[in-house]
């Protein structure tokens, strides 16, 4: 008995220091990036907007920028405030096709072969799926936005 109560002492004591270890990296000082002035919803950043600053690991918000490659070049979702940590979610990848733009649609299947012209309904980067409207039927359709800007219809 005396055995199984100096265990759970033990490990009680070791769960303390575990604890206790996290909550002190929680505290120590990260070089975080951060933008050197505001920058609005749609500008890009580029190197010279970004400084790195120390801030606490427990005031970091979920999903913390944390290397200044990360956001060289990246789009602004909404505005960003100098000296604030940088979500994954408030920056991307700047789109290759924009909401209104006339962008060239491409069709294959079986050999068949169409292009024709459509309108974005939204932005979209290489990947992305996007709804658009073709200029010939006024149908909304989706597609894949290709590295080259133009849309795939499958």
């Amino acid at each position: 008995m005396i055995c199984k109560l100096s265990r759970c002492a033990l490990t009680a004591a070791g769960l303390m220091y575990a604890v206790n270890a996290a909550a002190g990296e929680q505290n120590m000082p990260q070089q975080i990036p951060t933008v050197t002035r505001t920058i609005q919803a749609g500008e890009l950043i580029s190197d010279a907007d970004i400084e790195i600053r120390d801030m606490t690991g427990r005031g970091l918000p979920s999903g913390t920028v944390l290397h200044k490659a990360d956001l060289i070049g990246r789009e602004a979702m909404r505005t960003l405030y100098p000296g604030s940590p940088i979500t994954q979610r408030t920056v991307r990848k700047p789109p290759l096709a924009r909401k209104g733009a006339t962008v060239t649609v491409y069709f294959q299947a079986r050999g068949l072969h169409l292009q024709t012209d459509g309108k974005l309904l939204e932005d979209g980067g290489a990947g992305e799926t996007v709804r658009l409207m073709t200029e010939l039927s006024s149908r909304v359709i989706t597609g894949t936005v290709m590295e080259d800007g133009t849309i795939q219809v499958n």
